[in-house]
């Protein structure tokens, strides 16, 4: 009696396990983990503030927060150019969406918008991304704000279909998260 009890228990473990098993991958699949961080002019060239964990909500907020018209011009003035940037991960499939400042005309600034993947490399402290960099020409919040709600909805179709229609450079960018 107490084997055919153990083999009904492992039988029943067995079968719990595979459903498990069935069940983790399509889950795995559909949710996407986000991670956010910043370079702010504090820090120093290519370093970058990790703040965790973030969603479409959570990440558009913070970009409202940012004053980049304020931002850019301190640092465009002190001959610095070490301006913020916003900066989405997917860890599901390593994009990189990040939000910059530059110069575009003598008296206006403009969203740079990246897009890129991460590039391993053989030290976890010092990785590589590869990033393609859209120099929008507009001060409008409007187009940065379009493009974080498509990235964080996995739409990369419409990401690169609005990029497109602007100026584009590709750069391998090192960086360094700092705590």
């Amino acid at each position: 009696m107490k084997k055919i009890s153990a083999i009904i228990i492992l039988i029943l473990t067995l079968i719990s396990c595979k459903e498990k098993t069935n069940e983790n991958p399509s889950e795995k699949n559909m949710t996407n983990e986000f991670i956010s961080r910043i370079h702010t002019p504090e820090l120093e060239t290519d370093f970058y503030r990790i703040l965790g964990t973030t969603s479409l909500e959570k990440h558009t907020a913070g970009f409202q927060k940012i004053n980049w018209k304020k931002d850019f011009w301190s640092e465009y003035e002190s001959g610095n150019f070490n301006m913020t940037n916003l900066e989405a991960f997917n860890r599901t499939d390593s994009k990189y969406l990040s939000i910059g400042t530059a110069p575009n005309t003598d008296d206006t600034f403009q969203f740079v918008v990246g897009l890129g993947t991460h590039k391993e490399t053989n030290d976890k402290n010092n990785p590589i991304r590869k990033i393609k960099l859209y120099f929008t020409e507009t001060e409008n919040s409007e187009v940065p704000e379009k493009l974080i709600e498509l990235f964080f909805k996995g739409d990369y179709s419409n990401i690169n279909s609005e990029l497109n229609k602007y100026e584009m450079d590709e750069i391998e960018d090192l960086y360094l998260n700092i705590k």
